[in-house]
């Protein structure tokens, strides 16, 4: 393989988040869905896997924050630092075959090069994210499937991806400590 097809990875990931907040819209009526993020990134130089999907309901939110609180006695900005938290989120879901086929040829692809390559063509990987996102979201809002406030987010370690998934009023919002100027 000497190329990959970076709008299937795009498409994959767009139809991915939009089947599961789907799947957990239908399957949980009663809850308010606020967010969904990919995360849990994973390429190391020579291994690249699909990231995780998480997704938020205002329901388990409360939840998981309840639970924070019965186990710490410190809680100041628990609800903020659970909201965002893939890892702590009880609707996660990891990639299908479909999507893990397409991490392995991008893995494959890169193992061609030198580390350089490697690198360039995970951070290509990476980028698919953010725009997999937003294409979520607009999909999401346009059939009534979530509201207006639905965020829909690339969330790397780093916070890199962060930014290009979300409109300026969002990241300002949601994610303050990644707005320009802020470090």
């Amino acid at each position: 393989m000497t190329s990959i097809d970076w709008a299937a990875v795009e498409d994959a990931a767009t139809a991915q988040m939009v089947a599961l907040v789907r799947d957990i819209r239908a399957e949980h009526p009663d809850e308010t869905v606020y967010g969904a993020l990919f995360h849990a990134f994973y390429g190391d130089g020579t291994m690249s896997c699909w990231p995780m999907i998480s997704i938020g309901t205002e329901e388990t939110l409360a939840g998981r924050v309840a639970w924070y609180r019965e186990k710490y006695a410190d809680d100041s900005g628990l609800e903020d630092s659970l909201r965002w938290s893939g890892a702590d989120l009880p609707y996660a879901f990891e990639g299908g075959p479909t999507e893990n086929a397409l991490a392995d040829a991008v893995q494959d692809l890169a193992a061609l090069g030198d580390d350089d390559e490697w690198n360039r063509t995970y951070e290509r990987f990476l980028l698919c994210f953010p725009a997999a996102a937003a294409r979520a979201r607009a999909t999401l809002i346009a059939d009534g499937v979530v509201g207006e406030g639905f965020v829909a987010i690339a969330y790397d370690e780093a916070g890199e991806l962060v930014h290009p998934s979300v409109t300026p009023e969002q990241l300002a919002e949601h994610f303050p400590e990644y707005a320009p100027g802020d470090s």
